[in-house]
């Protein structure tokens, strides 16, 4: 009881820390979903939290609340915003490693379709062209590989990514190569079938690239055509 309250406790006095740190903004949520997956790292794994990556970071709303939860200093957390609007309002909450660039399986430049900053879901944003008449506007950004990223920036392991890049999850995930068996745990949104936009791969493709890697998925849950699951290392759960 006495550390249920005490839980509840520390997740008000996150909203009210939100509440100031993110006034005047539009987040899609504080990063409070995130804490299933906080649990799951906690109880049912091996791994020591030591960073934390998000691909497709929004207001990098839930990197926050990881980092915050898990105690995660600034300066162990990387995020990864394509949306040039939205990476000037991380930089200004955040003191995150913060990066103005797509990820993707090729480093070029290419063009990034973006929803107007006071949409009421700029996480909508992608490399994909959007469907059902939704206002975007072009922009040319540049996209890197994480292995190139990893191996540049001397990153040895991912203690957490959190991948949500509408569309593209499975391109994000090749751009590894070799280095996708250094993430320990990953919290990924994929496609199963055309939602507003057209993927090239769905949620099958990723699950079929995910266990050849030697990753256990260890959550799913599923609306409509898109889902949110959650993989561990095998070798990262306790058996």
């Amino acid at each position: 009881m006495v550390r249920g309250l005490l839980r509840k406790t520390k997740e008000n006095i996150y909203k009210i820390r939100c509440e100031f740190k993110y006034y005047g903004y539009k987040p899609w949520g504080i990063g409070l979903g995130m804490k299933l997956f906080v649990d799951y790292i906690k109880i049912f794994t091996k791994i020591d939290i030591k960073n934390i990556f998000e691909i497709g970071a929004n207001f990098a709303q839930d990197a926050d609340y990881l980092a915050y939860t898990m105690r995660i200093k600034p300066q162990n957390v990387y995020v990864f915003e394509a949306h040039p609007e939205l990476y000037e309002k991380i930089v200004k909450i955040h003191n995150f490693n913060a990066y103005n660039c797509a990820v993707f399986n090729e480093e070029k430049e290419i063009d990034f379709n973006i929803v107007p900053i006071n949409s009421t879901n700029t996480g909508l944003s992608s490399m994909l062209e959007l469907k059902d008449n939704i206002a975007t506007k072009k922009v040319s950004v540049k996209a890197i590989r994480m292995d190139n990223f990893l191996n540049k920036n001397n990153i040895e392991t991912i203690s957490f990514l959190k991948l949500d890049v509408e569309g593209v999850t499975y391109e994000v995930l090749e751009g590894f190569g070799e280095r996708i068996k250094d993430i320990e745990a990953l919290h990924i949104e994929a496609e199963h079938g055309e939602v507003i936009f057209k993927a090239n791969k769905y949620f099958d493709d990723i699950s079929e690239l995910l266990k050849r890697n030697g990753f256990d998925m260890v959550y799913f849950y599923k609306s409509y055509k898109q889902s949110d699951s959650f993989w561990v290392k095998k070798e990262m759960l306790k058996r």
